[in-house]
């Protein structure tokens, strides 16, 4: 039996994964910061003691989720961002070389990472050139993976996520959640841009999208995504209607260091994994609202 762990195992990805992995027939240890939830470590990926765990564990395979996620909180507070994207999955990665582990996943941001200038979709190919310093953290973060992977003869896989979303009761980030909790509470919800668009991916492709890329690690960088350019003021109209609420949102102007448009090309992962999101937005948004169809 392979054994893999999990960093960030307490995040929505991760608590989504984990009884996948374990159906699979992995072996699954898991490590979070947090004290909340069961994760076998409690431990900060910056913390000296990590390989320490990493080498009593011995996993085979590395699946890295732990991250800082908000771009917001990167432009506020841009030395924490790097120290957990860049030091953290440093740390990660050193403690993984330590232990011999033969593969390492590294979950990727699918939008913050690319010039917003590109031609969209936008594909693994495209300039490199974030926006904000949550962009920038998650590339240094894959740059280190890259390198120090192939220098150790590591197979490596980057995974571009374009907007994840889920069941509010497990995931309470992200702007469906935030549109539902606001539209729930009577209180107009705040879009940055009438022309702000996101390509968003149900969590259950993104659980499938990782358990196809373990064993088929080759040293690059695979967008998953759902290759569609949503408006997020028409995501908001949706989910009035299906919240069957009047309220109208309030429209301001867009944020520095926030991308306007954003799709994703799902090509290359259909090619080397494979794989398609099966879950489209209508039926995500029933399932992320958790409403009786």
């Amino acid at each position: 039996m392979q054994k893999i762990l999990i960093t960030g195992s307490e995040g929505f990805v991760g608590k989504a994964l984990i009884p996948a992995l374990t159906s699979a027939g992995y072996g699954v240890v898991t490590l979070d910061q947090s004290d909340i939830g069961d994760s076998s470590y409690k431990c900060d990926i910056r913390d000296s003691g990590l390989a320490a765990i990493f080498k009593k564990e011995s996993p085979d395979i590395v699946i890295h989720l732990a991250a800082q996620i908000d771009v917001m909180k990167s432009i506020k507070d841009p030395i924490l961002d790097l120290g957990v994207n860049g030091a953290g999955t440093l740390n990660v990665l050193q403690a993984s070389m330590a232990a011999g582990v033969g593969e390492f996943i590294y979950i990727n941001s699918g939008g913050a990472i690319y010039d917003p200038s590109s031609n969209l979709p936008i594909t693994e190919s495209s300039t490199i050139k974030p926006l904000s310093p949550y962009g920038i953290s998650k590339f240094i973060g894959e740059s280190y993976v890259r390198i120090l992977c192939e220098e150790n003869g590591i197979k490596w896989t980057s995974l571009a996520l374009s907007n994840c979303y889920g069941p509010k009761s497990l995931n309470q980030k992200g702007v469906i959640y935030e549109f539902a909790k606001d539209i729930a509470g009577g209180k107009p919800p705040v879009i940055y841009g009438e022309k702000l668009t996101r390509d968003f991916i149900f969590i259950d492709d993104v659980v499938h999208a990782i358990l196809l890329t373990l064993g088929k690690s080759d040293n690059q960088r695979i967008n998953i995504s759902s290759g569609i350019q949503t408006n997020i003021l028409q995501l908001f109209i949706k989910m009035r209607e299906l919240m069957q609420s009047d309220i109208e949102p309030i429209i301001k102007e867009p944020r520095f260091g926030e991308i306007q448009q954003n799709s994703l090309s799902n090509l290359l992962a259909k090619e080397i994994l494979g794989w398609s999101p099966q879950v489209g937005l209508d039926e995500g948004l029933i399932k992320s609202l958790e409403l009786k169809k």
